[in-house]
């Protein structure tokens, strides 16, 4: 029996249609809350800006962007990508955590229990860059490059939660 001792490499195409799922859900979700009017998917434009998911509400639009994470349910931590693409020989791309201007809430759903998170995006950058030197790195290796990210304990962050609720299938 083969021991695997080191973390697998993340597969893109297979995480993306677990994903899809859960993204499907919160869409779903979203629709039925009592102020939204509509919603539509982000333009390959707005993505780059960080949104996902557009909702026009009776107070104007709101722009989330849909984080779907398939360890917080038994470790108990929410990924926060700080470097995307980080290179020895080359320039880095920022992660979406501090690529979040365009976005009002940042939603944490939690694969397996379909728990939903909710927060201002600028909440928990600010509480990023505030406890920083608290929070545990996570550096996952993918084929050609490595991703620089920090867990954020989600019992820490449960205060500046704007909404906590739960997907129904």
């Amino acid at each position: 029996m083969k021991i695997i001792t080191e973390k697998p490499v993340y597969d893109f195409k297979t995480k993306f249609a677990e994903q899809s799922e859960y993204f499907e859900r919160f869409c779903h979700w979203l629709e039925k809350r009592p102020h939204v009017r509509a919603i539509r998917v982000a333009t390959n434009e707005e993505e780059k800006n960080g949104i996902d998911v557009i909702a026009d509400t009776e107070s104007g639009s709101v722009n989330f962007q849909v984080k779907t994470d398939f360890n917080t349910h038994w470790s108990g931590n929410i990924v926060f990508e700080i470097i995307s693409q980080a290179y020895d020989d080359q320039g880095c791309v920022i992660g979406w955590g501090f690529n979040l201007l365009a976005v009002d809430y940042i939603v944490y759903i939690v694969a397996g229990t379909g728990e939903i998170y909710v927060f201002l995006a600028k909440d928990i950058v600010r509480w990023v860059i505030d406890n920083f030197n608290t929070l545990k790195p996570n550096n996952p290796k993918n084929p050609t490059y490595t991703t620089l990210n920090v867990l954020i304990p989600l019992k820490r962050i449960r205060d500046i939660c704007r909404l906590s609720d739960q997907l129904n299938n």
